[in-house]
């Protein structure tokens, strides 16, 4: 029987053993997973802090993002009425170029119907200067005439010349 208790109570040492061997496994498996837990915690924190890091920043770009779009909207817009105000002073200037060649065709037509008339003027203007010079000294002898004196185209003498310009001017003799 001792051996039979020897071999009990060696069984119970090495159960004891074992147990205790699983008592520091089991330890060792919780400190692990406590430690797996810890870095889950941590990276959770983390994870979180980084989420509402990233949220801020989206929510700073998307601000950015609207005022830049607002900025473009109004800047087409404005354009948008620069181009409309532009296509105006085109038109506009249609118009004014339409009414300005219209008077151009409208003086170039009376140009066109007087040139002949000028022409006829300026061919005989030479000749009716002369004219008008001969009628001139005509006009110029017949009051000479009138005034007394004979003129020297007439063969009138210097002094009857004078004479008969002191006459006409009313100077008496």
């Amino acid at each position: 029987m001792c051996h039979n208790t020897s071999s009990t109570s060696r069984q119970d040492v090495d159960a004891k053993l074992r147990k205790a061997s699983r008592k520091g496994e089991s330890k060792g498996i919780i400190a692990l997973l406590a430690n797996i837990i810890e870095d889950l915690q941590s990276e959770l924190r983390d994870s979180k802090t980084a989420e509402e890091a990233a949220q801020v920043a989206y929510e700073k770009q998307l601000a950015a993002a609207e005022t830049v779009l607002e900025e473009l909207t109004n800047g087409k817009l404005s354009l948008e009425e620069f181009i409309a105000l532009r296509n105006q002073d085109i038109t506009d200037e249609e118009t004014k170029l339409g009414q300005n060649q219209q008077e151009a065709e409208s003086e170039e037509k009376t140009l066109s119907e007087i040139k002949p008339n000028c022409d006829f003027i300026i061919s005989r203007l030479s000749e009716r200067t002369r004219k008008r010079d001969a009628e001139r000294d005509g006009l110029k002898t017949a009051r000479e005439y009138l005034a007394g004196a004979v003129p020297s185209s007439l063969g009138g003498s210097f002094l009857q010349q004078r004479r008969a310009t002191i006459k006409l001017h009313g100077r008496g003799a």
